[in-house]
């Protein structure tokens, strides 16, 4: 007896065969409690290809849309679906051989999962997404993938408590990786996992600032919504260019402003977990590339904040403009002429007269960047380089001649970093120009090592006078070859433990020569993280 139903707009529709072949169509509200359904559910998803009963899935149209990067489906997400299935068809990563001939292959449960998502068909995507997440012939390549389905499913429709899953059952620094890749791609939601507090191998603290790690990864606690949080958006698109290496395809403000849907002088100000700005992380990502070419760090800051040409206190020291996109910044500017001088003519160009860095002086202060950004600056492109003494006591006190005066520990830090990284790669200039800036009452609470022996001699004038006899014979290529001599009585005091400093010291010369690294004698400072890149 033929079963109807007139919904169909045809009394004599059967029923039976439109329930056999459209049934993933009405399946919002089967949930896993239901326990007989949710594994007969399960079974129909896992279905073969060749035990296909027409499910849209199996179909060469839709797989052919699926490498197309499905045109037919206005969605945020259909770029890194296309890039799972492209992946999965490129022969880069091939399923385990250890698994049933009859079972359900990879390929086909993420086609499932797509079309799924794409279609409004949320309880077939739940089941889906839950077969991918404890496939059990899941291979290491696929965790990648899974994480990349993980962070851009649609949790909001989610009956099924698949959010509960993911900490143990998906890579925490994949999944972390991915989900900054979906919110710069603008979804627009993530849930708070349930009952979340941090994962047992979880390391993004550990992680660069730039790489923003840490922000996303509390996101896995409080959950996101893009119409709340627009500024984790534009952290996440200029992060993501930057790991791609694409700084040249950095969006500017302007066009981070529409995509993020907030004012570009709101997104210029605000600061991620860090308490950094966008101009931190893109300072800091800069940076962090290993060959830095002349002017990439003041022209792409420039271009950011949509200035046409770069300015320079060369052409423009009669005024500094804000850039046209946020005319109520002042400080801009000034930053960016003051990065020109230290990444585009720095030595062996010739340095600007000493009346001239007067003149630099009447303009406003530098931006407040984060410590962070101050230590990677003196890293790259200030130690590097062999100044003269008053550039270099210019550029110490334009980096840190105000901000030491708040008690703000990253200042703090970036400022004893320096300090050490100059003394390690013999930059005795840059050294003193930071020990100007310090009282004499913190040399010695400067942790392990010796530091505070160091310090001592840095300031002592008669071991300047030896000093500079031998400095300005040296490039910045011979830095290497740039020895600190002392003074008699500071060479009498080394002497006493020349056998502690690790060769740093020669007591033949009376000088010291350090090795361009930090050693057992002049370590890092106590706490500092090693990070990548850094």
């Amino acid at each position: 007896m033929s079963v109807t139903s007139k919904a169909q707009g045809n009394p004599d529709y059967p029923f039976l065969e439109y329930a056999s072949t459209k049934w993933f169509k009405h399946t919002k509200y089967i949930d896993e409690n239901e326990t007989e359904i949710w594994r007969l559910f399960g079974q129909l998803v896992q279905k073969p290809l060749e035990h296909s009963q027409g499910e849209p899935w199996h179909s060469t149209e839709w797989k052919n849309e699926a490498m197309a990067g499905f045109p037919n489906h206005d969605d945020a997400r259909s770029e890194c679906y296309c890039h799972v299935i492209r992946t999965m068809n490129s022969g880069e990563i091939h399923e385990s051989d250890d698994g049933p001939d009859d079972g359900p292959k990879f390929s086909q449960l993420c086609l499932a999962f797509m079309y799924a998502e794409l279609n409004g068909y949320y309880a077939l995507a739940c089941r889906s997404f839950q077969l991918l997440i404890v496939f059990p012939w899941m291979v290491s390549k696929f965790e990648k993938l899974v994480c990349i389905l993980g962070a851009n499913k649609t949790y909001e429709a989610c009956q099924n408590d698949c959010a509960s899953l993911i900490p143990t059952r998906l890579n925490h620094h994949l999944l972390v990786a991915e989900l900054r890749k979906s919110i710069a791609h603008g979804i627009s939601s993530f849930p708070a996992l349930p009952n979340y507090k941090s994962h047992p191998l979880c390391d993004c603290a550990d992680q660069a600032p730039h790489e923003l790690m840490l922000d996303i990864c509390q996101v896995l606690k409080t959950g996101y919504r893009r119409t709340i949080q627009p500024h984790l958006q534009a952290f996440a698109i200029v992060t993501e260019a930057l790991a791609d290496e694409r700084h040249g395809d950095m969006p500017g403000i302007l066009d981070l402003s529409l995509t993020c849907r907030e004012e570009a002088y709101t997104l210029f100000e605000a600061k991620n977990i860090h308490r950094m700005l966008l101009i931190d992380v893109l300072i800091q990502g800069l940076l962090s590339i290993e060959a830095l070419y002349k002017g990439i760090v003041s022209n792409s800051i420039a271009s950011f904040v949509e200035y046409e040409t770069t300015p320079t206190f060369r052409f423009h020291s009669q005024i500094l403009e804000p850039p046209s996109s946020m005319p109520e910044h002042r400080l801009i500017a000034y930053t960016i002429c003051f990065l020109v001088l230290l990444d585009r003519e720095r030595p062996p160009a010739p340095a600007p007269d000493i009346s001239v860095l007067g003149e630099y002086r009447r303009f406003k202060k530098l931006m407040n960047l984060h410590g962070e950004t101050i230590a990677a600056v003196f890293r790259r492109l200030v130690i590097p380089a062999l100044w003269p003494t008053y550039m270099a006591s210019y550029i110490v006190q334009t980096l840190f001649g105000e901000f030491l005066k708040y008690d703000v520990q990253h200042i703090a830090h970036a400022h004893e970093d320096s300090f050490r990284e100059a003394v390690w790669n013999n930059n005795w200039d840059i050294a003193a120009a930071l020990l100007e800036l310090q009282p004499t009452s913190l040399d010695r609470l400067t942790g392990l090592g010796y530091f505070s022996y160091i310090r001592e001699a840095v300031r002592c004038q008669n071991c300047w006078r030896c000093t500079q006899n031998v400095v300005r014979q040296l490039t910045s290529s011979e830095m290497h070859r740039y020895s600190f001599r002392l003074c008699a009585n500071h060479v009498s005091y080394f002497n006493r433990i020349a056998g502690l400093l690790g060769g740093i010291y020669d007591a033949r010369k009376g000088q010291l020569l350090c090795p361009g690294h930090s050693t057992d004698a002049l370590p890092e400072r106590e706490g500092k993280l090693k990070r990548p890149g850094f």
